[in-house]
């Protein structure tokens, strides 16, 4: 759709001439004075002109509509009390209910009644301007649900999988399967009127015109095989919505662009900047809103899902007494997916609608892997905020800190907070354990408890930084790196008051960063004569730690006795291959003349030191490197 088509817009330029002559013979039959608050004695009104203020335009079957006209009329008015002027002008709203028929253009108007305006009418299926049908999220279920009656009622008696062409054949579509894009990215194409499509031929790996005839769905089979035999039932019953829903639209569209012939359900990358919120969607946006939020509740039908996911979930606690909740909600979604035939994704997404909030915890992907199945105590967590965060979110919200109230920053300093399964856990032996390699991970207990011992986060699409100039002063580099690093995730410190409070109580770990601060400003400003001592206290030779390190033990000497400058990079890996404390790399960065910065790789070296969760110098070297490919570009 190239542009906003307006039903008043074409009522007006169509029928201007009917709407004068039908408005102008009511005034003339009208006892119109009697409603004029205007004068008492009105002798004459003429229509002068008029304009439409707004329709309310009901749906209904067929190429059908009902709709009221609620117009701004300009009266010329006579009477006697005006007897030095013969004529007034002035404003007066009037309800014109009308109906028409739209397919193949705009036919049978007709003005049924005309009335002065006395307020809005409720339109039982609400039509826009565009001619898109009007829902609301409430009652999304109960249009799935009519949706089904209609063509297949089957459905709302027994939980089953839909029979997808007999849904078809019913609504009059024809179903084929073509190649629609090269690389994959449209999954589906619904077309209103005959008309030639574009489709990609891989033997040649060129596009090429097709004929293609009104009422047909394409699907990309190449996307079924990519994806699920669900994810083809969803774009399929999704063409589906837009046949049955938005014929009208559509129609009223090809009247101002003869261009608009279907509806591609296309995947593209959109620039946050470019979302569109409710307020400012085009009508191609609700369009698609539509068919997204419809199609998998028509496909898992609201009562007899809820009523498969409850046997499906008694028969597991009968089978599997001692499994935990979340394992079950796993094994119930595998199940109820291969029953509806739908994904998995989608089953998760279904119950969670349906209140099954345990759900959140089951089949999560962060940082391309799987994270294991995680319960918090119901209610302890908002629909937008989450426990998992990315090491780039961590440096931000980290270094941000420092320009709050400092409080998050100071634990995760000091160690009472840990950065450890993608979450920021308290440092307590209950919810962390070390494993041999010297790795941490969460405990079967944190996983179980994850509102008691994590700190939450919300999602959003905030873009702008929360640092301002005035409160940056030298850190003009992190200014700017904290501006590029804002992710889709904020901290705050409110929400987060119980998990703070116990770890501001992990006394064992304050008493040990007390320990190693003493230690570092027992150190001489000498970086040679520094590093001996630090290799005295960890128990390290030149052999060891070149090994642990990845380097030659002759380089570690020659840094021993300052013949030689230590890099960076370099450095760190030593420390690295120690796994000193982050306060002991800190220094010895510095006096070696190579202390970290405020650019946004500096920044996010120092998190990922801070945190210290790594087994070996190459496990370090493929965290670090895997972070850094996450930073967004400059």
């Amino acid at each position: 759709m190239t542009r906003n088509a307006s039903f008043n817009e074409l009522i007006s330029k169509l029928y201007d001439d009917e709407i004068m002559a039908a408005l102008s013979h009511y005034l003339e039959e009208s006892p119109l004075h009697a409603e004029l608050d205007f004068y008492d004695d009105v002798e004459q009104v003429e229509l002068y002109d008029y304009r439409i203020k707004f329709s309310s335009i009901e749906n209904l079957p067929g190429a059908a509509i009902k709709f009221d006209l609620v117009l701004e009329a300009e009266l010329l008015i006579s009477s006697e009390a005006n007897r030095y002027d013969e004529e007034t002008m002035c404003e007066q709203w009037f309800t014109l209910r009308c109906t028409a028929d739209i397919q193949d253009g705009l036919h049978g108007f007709q003005i049924h009644s005309i009335e002065v305006y006395t307020g809005k009418r409720k339109q039982n299926n609400p039509l826009s301007d565009s001619l898109v049908p009007i829902f609301w999220k409430e009652e999304l279920d109960d249009r799935a649900e009519e949706f089904l009656s209609e063509f297949y009622p089957e459905a709302l008696e027994q939980p089953l999988a839909l029979d997808i062409p007999t849904i078809t054949e019913k609504l009059g579509i024809t179903v084929r399967a073509e190649s629609l894009s090269a690389d994959c990215t449209i999954f589906g194409m619904t077309v209103f009127t005959d008309c030639h499509v574009r489709i990609f031929d891989h033997d040649s790996e060129t596009y090429k015109v097709i004929p293609a005839s009104k009422g047909t769905i394409f699907y990309d089979p190449d996307v079924f095989f990519m994806r699920t035999l669900g994810s083809v039932r969803n774009t399929i019953i999704h063409e589906c919505v837009h046949w049955h829903y938005h014929a009208k639209a559509m129609e009223l569209e090809r009247l101002f662009n003869r261009q608009a012939t279907d509806i591609r359900c296309q995947v593209t990358a959109i620039p946050k900047s470019k979302l569109h919120t409710e307020k400012n969607r085009n009508p191609l946006d609700w369009m698609e809103w539509h068919a997204n939020a419809l199609a998998p509740r028509i496909l898992m039908p609201k009562n007899m899902f809820q009523k498969k996911a409850d046997s499906i979930l008694d028969t597991l606690q009968l089978q599997y007494p001692a499994f935990r909740r979340v394992d079950m909600l796993e094994m119930a979604i595998q199940e109820l997916a291969e029953f509806f035939q739908v994904s998995k994704l989608a089953a998760k997404i279904r119950l969670l609608d349906l209140g099954y909030d345990e759900a959140r915890g089951v089949l999560n992907y962060q940082n391309d892997n799987y994270i294991p199945n995680y319960s918090f105590k119901k209610g302890s967590i908002l629909h937008n905020q989450t426990f998992f965060i990315t090491p780039v979110d961590l440096a931000y919200i980290f270094f941000s800190d420092k320009f709050g109230d400092g409080r998050f920053c100071k634990l995760y300093e000091a160690g009472q907070l840990k950065y450890v399964d993608h979450c920021i856990c308290l440092n307590d032996p209950l919810y962390i354990k070390t494993l041999p390699q010297g790795r941490f991970e969460l405990t079967d207990y944190a996983w179980d408890h994850m509102d008691e011992c994590c700190v939450k986060f919300e999602a959003t699409f905030k873009r702008t930084a929360i640092i301002g100039t005035d409160k940056v002063d030298a850190f003009t580099l992190l200014r700017r790196a904290v501006e590029v690093l804002i992710p889709q995730i904020e901290y705050h410190a409110v929400s987060n008051n119980q998990v703070l409070d116990r770890a501001e109580a992990l006394e064992l770990i304050s008493m040990q960063a007390q320990e190693i601060s003493g230690f570092v400003q027992g150190l001489t400003n000498s970086f040679p004569v520094s590093l001996v001592a630090v290799m005295k206290r960890y128990e390290m030779t030149n052999e060891k730690l070149a090994e642990l390190a990845d380097c030659s033990d002759k380089t570690i000497q020659r840094y021993r006795t300052g013949e030689e400058k230590p890099t960076q990079k370099t450095l760190i890996e030593i420390c690295v291959g120690m796994h000193l404390p982050f306060p002991i790399t800190a220094e010895l960065l510095r006096q070696g003349g190579c202390p970290l910065g405020n650019s946004q790789e500096d920044i996010l070296t120092e998190t990922l030191l801070r945190n210290g969760n790594y087994a070996d110098i190459f496990d370090w070297r493929e965290q670090h490197q895997s972070a850094l490919n996450c930073l967004p570009e400059k």
